[in-house]
């Protein structure tokens, strides 16, 4: 629901002569609307209450890459000689990474690792990350889930 609610919005905003400004623009609205669709289903049928999701997306115009990301699904950058991660996750372990109250080597085994603090349909309103970033010659963007990213 969440996918084909950002590409149906994302595919009918985007064109050509979308720029760098326009791509931003396009791509936190079609989260949004991912969001809210998510969120309004959940309040709809009770088998759904308290779903949500991740999401990670690709805006690709020329050799001009915007990404949006929520969540702990993950965007990488790959070139001729190396793999960098782009997105940062939104998860319990990252922010006790960040504030230093553990070291990169206990974050792959942390007992919480899996809880999110930031996803798709969980609350009304969502705030994505978005990185602008311009693509080297031959380089490629991997968009992926946690079940990647964890075991790679």
């Amino acid at each position: 629901m969440a996918s084909d609610t950002f590409m149906s919005h994302a595919s009918y905003s985007v064109d050509s002569s979308s720029d760098a400004s326009d791509m931003q623009r396009i791509l936190v609205e079609a989260v949004n609307y991912a969001n809210i669709k998510v969120y309004d289903r959940s309040f709809a049928d009770f088998s759904c209450m308290g779903m949500g999701c991740t999401l990670v997306a690709a805006l690709i115009n020329s050799k001009r890459c915007l990404i949006a990301n929520v969540g702990d699904s993950r965007a990488y950058l790959i070139s001729k000689n190396q793999i960098q991660q782009i997105s940062n996750d939104h998860s319990l372990v990252q922010e006790l990474l960040a504030k230093g109250q553990i070291k990169p080597e206990q974050v792959r085994n942390h007992p919480q690792k899996n809880i999110i603090t930031r996803a798709i349909g969980v609350e009304a309103s969502v705030k994505c990350d978005i990185f602008d970033l311009k693509l080297p010659a031959g380089s490629r963007i991997l968009l992926c889930s946690d079940g990647l990213s964890n075991v790679v």
